[in-house]
C-alpha cells in the first residue's frame, strides 16, 4: 500500500521535473553566426576559456565566423563580437558555475579568414588551420597552458 502511494505521489512531479532534466548530451547555448565585409589589414582575435578553434582561408572580403557550446553546461556559455577599428574581438564568456562541473561544454569556433587578415588565437584547446589545402594544427602540449597562436593566415 505504502509503495503505490509512493509511486502515485511521485509521477506529477517527475512529468514536471523532465523538461528541466532534458537530456544533458543535447544542450545547446544559442549558436553565434556572424559575416562580416572586413579590408585587408584588419585583425581577428579570438579568446576562449575553452575550446578549439578552425580557421579556414577564404578568397573574397567576408569573414565569417560560427561558434558554439554543446553539452552539459552549454546553458553558460555566450559568445561576444566587438568591433574595434581596425580589430575584431571575439571571446567566449563562461558563467562561474559552468567551472564547478566535472565535465563541461564543448566549445568550438569555425572561421572562414580572407587573406590578407591577421589573427590572434588564445585557448586552451586545439587550433587548426587550413590554408590551400594545407592543415597545420597546434595542440595543446600540456594540460592548464593555453595555446596561442598570432600571425597572418595567408603569406600575402
Amino acid at each position: 500500500m505504502r509503495w503505490r502511494f509512493l509511486k502515485r505521489s511521485m509521477l506529477p512531479v517527475l512529468a514536471l521535473a523532465a523538461p528541466l532534466l532534458g537530456q544533458p548530451g543535447a544542450a545547446n547555448a544559442d549558436e553565434f553566426l556572424r559575416t562580416l565585409k572586413v579590408d585587408s589589414g584588419e585583425t581577428l582575435e579570438i579568446s576562449l576559456d575553452q575550446g578549439d578553434v578552425e580557421l579556414i582561408e577564404v578568397l573574397g572580403t567576408e569573414l565569417r565566423i560560427e561558434a558554439s557550446a554543446r553539452g552539459i553546461g552549454a546553458d553558460g556559455v555566450g559568445f561576444e563580437l566587438v568591433d574595434a577599428g581596425n580589430l575584431w574581438r571575439l571571446a567566449s564568456k563562461t558563467e562561474p558555475w559552468v567551472d564547478w562541473l566535472r565535465v563541461g561544454p564543448r566549445i568550438s569556433v569555425r572561421a572562414w579568414i580572407p587573406k590578407g587578415i591577421r589573427v590572434a588565437v588564445e585557448t586552451q584547446g586545439r587550433i587548426a588551420i587550413r590554408s590551400s589545402g594545407a592543415i597545420l594544427s597546434y595542440p595543446v602540449r600540456r594540460a592548464g597552458v593555453a595555446s596561442s597562436l598570432t600571425a597572418p593566415v595567408s603569406t600575402d
